[in-house]
């Protein structure tokens, strides 16, 4: 290798003789192995640069461009720079890319970055995280539209935060880490929807706003926390508005039956006497119901205000309010961009 070539670590970079029988030792060593011991590659953990990935790369790159079957899960390409890199069908299940440097020639189109559909399943149950971290990435104008998406439901960076059991469990304590996962997933979220895929953006979006929950369990913020939990609950955050209406539905029926139980002789709270309210029909307790979650309940015309009906219908109203308030809050917040 002349002056004029030396070793580099940037994609289309010459490397040195010595790094390219390392790398293909790594290969060897996996063809001959019977029990690779959990790794998931050639490259599990292996520090890998631009350059590097571009020598394999070039090894199985096929007649039309594409490097199928390039396998680098679980390697670390943090900060590795990949200007112009090609990696089309490459393998990145488990990969770390943080502070990876792409541009508008490097290709992803149809890159794995994560398990299939059965795979996410049963990493799941295994509290195990094969995703790519992508977290800090500078992207620099490149097409993201080509990768599947829909196979990528949680990212890599979380594996930082030991959710997964893959960290010392220290780790998961440092509120650092889970600032560390939040960001990375705003930033791919901000990215995706940049460029049209607003269904996968909000995936991203809703993942990052429960790793935020966790930042304020970490930091004592816990009446943030306690009310973080609330809107994940009532409306999964804006990103999940079935919640909400479950939750509006299951109000409406629970009151509905209190309504027929407190008008034929059942006292709640401890009230000292039954409501003056003749008995209700279904149909008329199902109404009553749903006005008093509106906000009518506050102003329920009976004749005493410690009658049970009027004090279900009060405690009605004051649910259906905090409801409604958590559905505005979390809807501004997805699409106004409130935080």
């Amino acid at each position: 290798m002349g002056e004029d070539q030396q070793p580099q670590n940037k994609w289309g970079d010459p490397i040195s003789a010595e790094r390219q029988a390392e790398l293909q030792g790594y290969l060897d060593g996996w063809a001959a192995e019977t029990d690779h011991k959990g790794r998931a590659g050639p490259f599990h953990d292996a520090r890998l640069t631009g350059a590097d990935v571009f020598w394999l790369a070039e090894r199985v790159r096929n007649a039309n461009g594409w490097v199928p079957d390039l396998h680098l899960e679980r390697a670390d390409l943090i900060g590795a720079h990949l200007e112009g890199a090609s990696l089309g069908r490459a393998h990145l299940e488990g990969a770390n890319l943080r502070a990876a440097y792409l541009d508008e020639n490097t290709s992803l189109a149809y890159v794995t970055l994560g398990p299939g559909f059965l795979g996410r399943w049963l990493d799941r149950l295994r509290f195990r995280n094969r995703y790519t971290a992508l977290g800090d990435i500078k992207w620099h104008g490149v097409d993201l539209t080509a990768v599947p998406w829909e196979r990528v439901d949680r990212l890599g960076d979380e594996r930082a935060v030991g959710v997964f059991g893959e960290t010392d469990f220290p780790e998961f304590f440092i509120p650092d880490r889970h600032r560390d996962a939040v960001r990375a997933y705003r930033q791919v979220a901000t990215k995706l929807r940049e460029q049209g895929m607003a269904e996968a953006a909000d995936r991203f979006a809703y993942r990052a706003q429960i790793r935020q929950r966790s930042v304020l369990l970490r930091t004592f913020r816990l009446p943030q926390y306690l009310f973080s939990w609330i809107l994940a609950i009532i409306a999964g955050y804006g990103y999940r508005p079935g919640r909400t209406l479950f939750w509006y539905l299951a109000t409406i029926a629970t009151f509905t039956f209190l309504y027929m139980q407190a008008t034929t002789g059942w006292i709640p709270f401890g009230l000292p006497a039954p409501s003056q309210f003749a008995p209700l029909p279904w149909y008329e307790a199902l109404i009553l119901s749903v006005s008093s979650f509106h906000g009518r309940g506050f102003f329920q015309p009976v004749q005493s205000l410690g009658d049970p009906v009027a004090a279900l219908a009060a405690l009605e109203a004051v649910i259906g309010l905090f409801i409604e308030i958590s559905f505005i809050a979390t809807f501004t917040q997805r699409y106004f961009g409130a935080r």
